[in-house]
């Protein structure tokens, strides 16, 4: 989706009416640092589908409809420092939802109706 932009480092998707990313779109994004993919409505983040951007810092998907997160969707996100989950339909946070977010040291995840959190999550 985005070919030969590889010095972008901050993507702004916020705002528009996106259900789906299609696995590979961020693919070449290799120092994207930003990515804002709030106000959508996109319901699941697969495992995958985040690949390739590991320089990511700060991801916004709040307020979407996301009620699934899979088990590892964020593990390649080693520099990911800022998570936003808010205001989005989950219920149930996994053991390993946020496996590989070792240097993360914000995730905000009210406003959603959370009634599980696993241990080891």
């Amino acid at each position: 989706m985005f070919c030969g932009i590889t010095k972008l480092k901050n993507l702004s998707l916020h705002k528009n009416q996106i259900p789906i990313v299609e696995h590979g779109s961020f693919d070449e994004l290799f120092v994207l640092t930003d990515l804002n993919i709030s106000f959508n409505h996109l319901f699941s983040i697969k495992t995958g589908l985040l690949s390739g951007l590991k320089s990511l810092e700060k991801l916004f998907l709040d307020n979407n409809i996301i009620s699934v997160i899979k088990v590892g969707a964020f593990a390649e996100l080693s520099h990911l420092l800022y998570l936003n989950l808010a205001f989005n339909f989950l219920k149930f946070i996994q053991a390993g939802t946020f496996i590989g977010l070792c240097q993360l040291q914000m995730v905000k995840l009210h406003s959603n109706h959370i009634f599980c959190i696993e241990d080891s999550v």
